[in-house]
């Protein structure tokens, strides 16, 4: 049996132990949870409308294409979208899956992530998924990779959550990725990168988790989908932006993307809206 290579980074934070044990602490929305065991339990529910819930959690998204890409499904076309892992796992798979995920937000402690986490994720996912047909790549897996870009956040949260709510004291974006590896020996790019390959998931997406903070014309089409997503979502939140991004504009004209900024902030501004309204329906 082939062994992974090293991943020293990761590797120097925490044991391979903790890694696979964060997969199962990832942040995840309890009213998502709720509503994937709901639409599991009726006969009328296709498994595409549980795939559109389960792609809104970071969290229950990792769980999905991890298990969809592990050994237990060697020899079929890697999963890079959260639609087929359902597909391919079906509705008991992931409603046992959900159900485990679930089990712990019962309690009153529960950590259910860095502040801001899924809601920047979902913005990101939107914007990316806005892009992708500009950019040639499926939106399906563009919404994925925008959902699950920042998961190296998410690491470093739950390996020391006082150090990573630290670096977001000092306001300053451009300086973040360096704040990060003096704190954590990496920034959350590598460390996002790290662990989705720890977890079996396709090249194309731990490329672009690795590298969406790279310059946009060395990167793959998908990974500039998620910089788009970026600043699409920076132009539209009101909040100054944590880490860098591109201006929006700049980064089009570039990489000749052939978008209209006001047009592919529309657009994202729909699918965000859209999404919104589907989590509060899980109320």
């Amino acid at each position: 049996m082939l062994r992974r290579p090293p991943l020293p980074i990761l590797d120097r934070l925490m044991s391979a132990e903790r890694v696979d044990d964060l997969l199962r602490r990832l942040p995840v929305r309890p009213l998502v949870a709720m509503r994937v065991l709901e639409s599991a339990d009726d006969p009328e529910a296709s498994l595409s409308a549980m795939s559109a819930v389960v792609a809104m959690d970071p969290g229950l998204s990792t769980r999905v294409l991890r298990l969809a890409n592990s050994a237990a499904h060697a020899g079929r076309e890697a999963t890079t979208s959260v639609e087929r892992g359902v597909m391919l796992l079906g509705a008991s798979t992931v409603r046992a899956m959900v159900a485990a995920a679930a089990f712990p937000l019962f309690q009153e402690d529960v950590d259910l992530g860095p502040d801001g986490f899924w809601a920047h994720a979902l913005g990101v996912a939107a914007g990316a998924a806005a892009a992708a047909s500009a950019l040639g790549v499926s939106s399906d897996e563009a919404f994925t990779v925008g959902l699950l870009h920042d998961i190296g956040g998410a690491v470093m949260h739950y390996s020391d959550a006082g150090a990573y709510t630290a670096l977001h004291r000092n306001s300053d974006p451009t300086s973040r990725l360096p704040r990060e590896r003096r704190a954590f020996g990496a920034d959350h790019a590598q460390l996002g990168a790290e662990a989705v390959t720890r977890w079996g998931f396709p090249a194309s997406l731990v490329e672009a988790i690795k590298n969406h903070h790279g310059a946009p014309r060395a990167v793959s089409r998908l990974t500039l989908a998620v910089m788009v997503g970026e600043a699409v979502a920076a132009r539209l939140d009101d909040a100054q932006p944590r880490e860098p991004v591109p201006d929006l504009a700049r980064l089009l004209a570039e990489t000749r993307v052939t978008l209209r900024p006001e047009t592919l902030m529309r657009d994202t501004q729909r699918r965000y809206d859209r999404l919104v309204a589907l989590a509060e329906r899980t109320g």
